[in-house]
Parts: structure tokens; C-alpha cells; sequence
């Protein structure tokens, strides 16, 4: 997917936004009313991320595009928006009534130890098949686990859908080696559904 060379951000609070994620957004706010007139008329995207106790945008977040949109007749909206790409943001500015900013995809690295992965990987789905039992958890998320093209695709469902700590979302967002992006959703998921 090629990225535009300045895009919208939406700070969010506590929101993290992963890759394969669909958002659902209500759009009420005059600034982003706009900032989502001028996606629909252009590539239909914008990007989210979480902000700091003052409300400012963390520096790495995920692009979003549009995949429906109903406008309502008090002109608010609601969205649907499906995560694409992890990205860096650079040289954010405000001359908009929204925030801009330029996105930098995150490099993913390959892991250097597959033997490895394929361990953690295979760790990761033996522990979502104990949550989806005892935990009540959609069954639908294990069944997509073997379809993944790669390990940061399994990754983004994973802890999109099943880590609740923001933090750790976080952490996991903008973390650029595979393998220990593996590792840690491994910790992250025991410490959830195991260790409790």
C-alpha cells in the first residue's frame, strides 16, 4: 500500500489501532468532521493513535482506510475504518484544524531464529485456544490463526483483539523485531488469560 506523503491524525486516548483491526468511529467534532470530508473526497484514508496525558499523539500509530461511512442528517458520521500500516509519524503539524503529520512505515524484521518462532507462534495459538474454551473468547479468532500470510499479521490480530493493557498494545505496536514482538504477545497473553 502506498502511503500519501502527509496524512490526518486522530489521537485517541487509550486507543491502539493495529493492522487488520476494524474501527468503528463516530465522527461529531467539526475539525474532524472535516478532516474526514477531505478523506472521502481523496485516498479515503487517516490515521489514529493514542495520545499522552496532555492529549498529544504518540509517535507511532497505525493508517487507517475508510471501508464505509454513513453521513447522517445532523452531519455527524459513522465509520468503519480497517487498519493497513504501522507507521512512524514525522513533523506533525497543526496548520490544519486537525493534526498532520508524514508517515514512515515500520520496518518489520525478520526473525533470526525461525526454529524460534515457530515455537513462539505456535505457544501463541495453543494459548488462544485455551482463552477462546475457558474464556468465552470468539472461536473465530483461532480458526484465522493458521490463514496468516506472516508472523506480524498474526500478531496484530492477536493483540488487537485480545490484550487489554494499552500499554502493552503499545509496546507491541511499535516494536520492529518479529521475533520479540512475538515473545512479547507470548507474556502478554499468559499474564491475561494464564497467570490470572
Amino acid at each position: 500500500m502506498k502511503l500519501p506523503e502527509k496524512i490526518a491524525v486522530m489521537p485517541l486516548g487509550q486507543v491502539v489501532f493495529f493492522p487488520h483491526m476494524l474501527l468503528p468511529l463516530h465522527i461529531f467534532e467539526p475539525r474532524y468532521r472535516q478532516m474526514l470530508e477531505h478523506a472521502l473526497t481523496g485516498n479515503r484514508m487517516f490515521a489514529v493513535s493514542g495520545s499522552d496525558a496532555n492529549g498529544h499523539p504518540l509517535p507511532v500509530g497505525t493508517v487507517g482506510l475508510i471501508r464505509a461511512c454513513i453521513k447522517k442528517a445532523d452531519g455527524t458520521s459513522d465509520l468503519l475504518l480497517q487498519g493497513m500500516r504501522r507507521v512512524h509519524f514525522k513533523n506533525f503539524s497543526a496548520h490544519l484544524p486537525y493534526l498532520t503529520a508524514t508517515p514512515k512505515p515500520l520496518l518489520q524484521h525478520s526473525p533470526s531464529n525461525h526454529q524460534a518462532a515457530r515455537q513462539l507462534a505456535n505457544q501463541i495459538i495453543q494459548i488462544v485456544n485455551c482463552s477462546c474454551t475457558c474464556h468465552h473468547l470468539p472461536h473465530e479468532l483461532l480458526e484465522c490463526a493458521g490463514g496468516f500470510p506472516d508472523y506480524d499479521s498474526l500478531i496484530d490480530i492477536f493483540a488487537g483483539n485480545l490484550i487489554h493493557c494499552p500499554e502493552q498494545k503499545q509496546q507491541l505496536l511499535e516494536c520492529e523485531d518479529t521475533q520479540q514482538r512475538l515473545s512479547l504477545l507470548a507474556h502478554s497473553l499468559r499474564s491475561e488469560y494464564i497467570n490470572h
